[in-house]
């Protein structure tokens, strides 16, 4: 979810000394729902003694006098000479600002460059609006939601008057429009009055309305044309205020906020801050902030994007076991994956419990992931044993790789900074991660278990964390590869080639075609490509990637996929001993 936090005030001004120059209402004649004290003339346009039947925001009332609709009638027209002047004159809102003082009903400012509406218009008779350039909030499904810079309510209070006047706010735009949204209000926190000055500690305020019709001395919102007026949610509580599951571009979606103040309130600016939120109606959830807290549910009411779209529903989350962040995205596949590599350092003295991690029960990993500058063939031999045991090997947390497009091989960098310099739009995404042994992937001190008459069995556990687990890889008859190729299968530039007998019928692949190579190393898949460790040292980085499966291959061997500038090898048997990266998958 994205967030905007707009200023809204209440300026309550004395117009033979007004706080904003040149407004509406500097003489009384301007001030037309004073002229008529003793009439009810609605909610929206109230009387000095308060009464009001009907609303002039939402048509009359079906009991009101024939004298009552005449002093409306002159109202009326009173309002329309007011709004036509106020239009020929575009004033300033305020010395410094930005943007006109907008009074015409339904006048709109386009911000062209993204297609853009920002609807400015007041719509009461006291009362002018300040909404000065744009904010933009954009929700992780492509929903951009533009905001004013500040909302303010000026109105000219005069002696002896109760008043109302109100004004109407807020646009969206959508960039996708493969996702819907929501759009969700609240105060920026936990009190919604609107101080004198700002000042919390002021006896003056503007409390959030109790009632339909507005009480004194109090303010409200209602949305889409409602008579009612309500108080502005807190924070903890926002107000799911508009939802769309196709949204469209420039749609407009407006808020009216109100004000009612008696003749004792004193003059001054009231404010306080309205945040506004949009989330993708097809996007992670917002109460979703760990990776522990993910679920095959929540997987599943995620929008699926297409093979060819690179902008897919993703979501920041955070391991609760080591507090590192990691990108996750819906993908074509219909599964939620992690988008870049595990960073889970082992350690000899801290065991992965089934309340954070993939495992059914405790294991305490007999070796510790190995530190960078440590990487030996003594701390990560090559033999029988380590097909079996469990290592692990952490190169820095500033390694990362970044793909041109135009190389064969993987850039390195040594800090988030210098590929960033290099590539705007380098990230997390392109970390390296660590390598880890298949027994070190699948959570065993000792995966001898899984023999030859195992093949094509999958390990039952995993580093991943929970909720999460290892990627499984082909199954008996090597014509499906479950979800190591069916992820690739669902983008149309990397194309299966037929089975190669010659490798047991196991060593099917994925040609690139119209830059497949740079699909697969880019948005969405981002499967970066550092390298391996074999007998204690790293080799191939930045030409190939590979990732570990749960998939048992032999005795000795596990599946994974391995992607270099010749394709995309989904069912790839190799030694259990080697390092290579790992991605979860949600399950």
């Amino acid at each position: 979810m994205a967030t905007n936090t707009v200023p809204i005030e209440i300026v309550l001004q004395d117009p033979n000394n007004p706080i904003v120059p040149d407004t509406p209402g500097d003489d009384p004649g301007e001030n037309t729902n004073i002229s008529a004290p003793d009439t009810a003339l609605g909610t929206g346009y109230t009387t000095k003694d308060g009464s009001s039947t009907g609303s002039i925001f939402t048509g009359p009332s079906a009991t009101v006098s024939i004298a009552s609709i005449v002093v409306l009638v002159l109202a009326l027209g009173a309002i329309v000479a007011l709004l036509v002047r106020r239009y020929q004159k575009h004033k300033k809102c305020a010395e410094g600002k930005e943007g006109e003082a907008k009074a015409s009903k339904g006048e709109r400012l386009a911000t062209a460059a993204t297609g853009t509406l920002a609807v400015l218009a007041a719509t009461v008779l006291v009362g002018q609006v300040c909404m000065t350039a744009t904010n933009a909030a954009t929700s992780e499904g492509g929903t951009t939601l533009t905001t004013p810079d500040k909302i303010q309510i000026i109105a000219n209070r005069y002696d002896d008057v109760t008043i109302v006047a109100s004004t109407k706010a807020i646009s969206y735009a959508t960039t996708d429009t493969s996702f819907g949204y929501k759009i969700f209000m609240s105060m920026a926190g936990d009190d919604a009055n609107l101080y004198l000055d700002g000042d919390t500690g002021s006896e003056h305020y503007f409390a959030p309305t109790t009632r339909a019709g507005l009480d004194i001395n109090s303010w409200g919102y209602n949305y889409d044309g409602e008579a009612d007026y309500t108080a502005m949610p807190l924070i903890d509580d926002p107000l799911m205020a508009q939802q769309n599951i196709n949204a469209v571009e420039g749609e407009e979606f407006t808020v009216y906020y109100t004000m009612k103040a008696d003749k004792d309130m004193p003059f001054g600016v009231y404010s306080g801050e309205i945040a506004y939120d949009i989330e993708g109606e097809n996007d992670f959830p917002s109460s979703l902030k760990s990776m522990q807290q993910m679920t095959s549910d929540i997987c599943a009411a995620v929008y699926t994007p297409s093979g060819t779209e690179t902008i897919v529903p993703t979501a920041t989350l955070t391991d609760t076991r080591d507090d590192k962040t990691y990108e996750v995205a819906k993908l074509a596949d219909g599964k939620c994956w992690m988008i870049q590599n595990l960073d889970l350092d082992l350690d000899s003295q801290t065991a992965l419990t089934p309340e954070k991690s993939n495992v059914t029960t405790s294991w305490t990993p007999e070796r510790s992931t190995i530190a960078k500058g440590n990487l030996s063939p003594t701390t990560w031999p090559y033999n029988s044993e380590v097909d079996k045991n469990p290592y692990s090997y952490d190169p820095g947390d500033n390694i990362y790789y970044y793909s041109s497009g135009t190389t064969d091989n993987d850039e390195q960098y040594t800090s988030l900074a210098d590929c960033k310099e290099h590539h705007p739009d380098c990230s997390a995404k392109n970390h390296a991660g660590n390598y880890y042994s298949w027994s070190a992937a699948v959570a065993s001190n000792d995966t001898s278990e899984y023999g030859d008459d195992d093949r094509f069995a999958n390990a039952e556990g995993s580093i991943c964390p929970k909720g999460w687990r290892l990627p499984i890889g082909p199954n008996a008859n090597v014509t499906d590869y479950s979800d190591m190729g069916n992820l690739v299968a669902n983008y149309d530039n990397i194309t299966k080639k037929p089975i190669n007998e010659s490798c047991g019928g196991t060593c099917n692949y994925y040609d690139y075609v119209d830059g497949g190579f740079n699909t697969i190393r880019t948005a969405p898949l981002w499967l970066v490509r550092p390298g391996d460790v074999s007998s204690g040292s790293l080799s191939s980085t930045g030409y190939s990637g590979t990732y570990w499966s749960s998939t048992v291959g032999s005795s000795g061997s596990a599946y994974a996929l391995v992607v270099d500038p010749g394709g995309v090898y989904p069912a790839s048997r190799l030694s259990r001993g080697y390092g290579f990266s790992v991605r979860c998958v949600a399950q």
